[in-house]
């Protein structure tokens, strides 16, 4: 069961990650788009090589923190709908 939820967790860091990495790119060249006709090179490389570190830091640590952040997501809701029974709201529509 847990094997299936880190590859499910790794899956779902590798589609931020991408998305991520798109962003970062269009980011760094946007930037720079009045430097980019003297050093398209130079330019499309640094942002390459940010997009990159930026997709393999999501690999390495978004799974981790994916499949943290949907364990812990069980929990919250449970607290949250034992909260939401038992408040004074709740419990004067039910009285009603």
């Amino acid at each position: 069961m847990i094997s299936n939820a880190l590859w499910i967790s790794t899956l779902l860091a590798l589609i931020i990650g991408l998305a991520h990495a798109v962003y970062v790119y269009q980011q760094e060249i946007g930037e720079f788009r009045a430097a980019l006709g003297h050093h398209p090179v130079a330019i499309r490389l640094r942002a390459s090589y940010q997009a990159l570190w930026t997709l393999l830091l999501w690999l390495l640590l978004g799974a981790t923190v994916v499949f943290y952040w949907a364990i812990a997501l069980v929990p919250y809701l449970i607290a949250k709908i034992i909260r939401i029974a038992r408040s004074p709201r709740a419990q004067t529509s039910e009285g009603a």
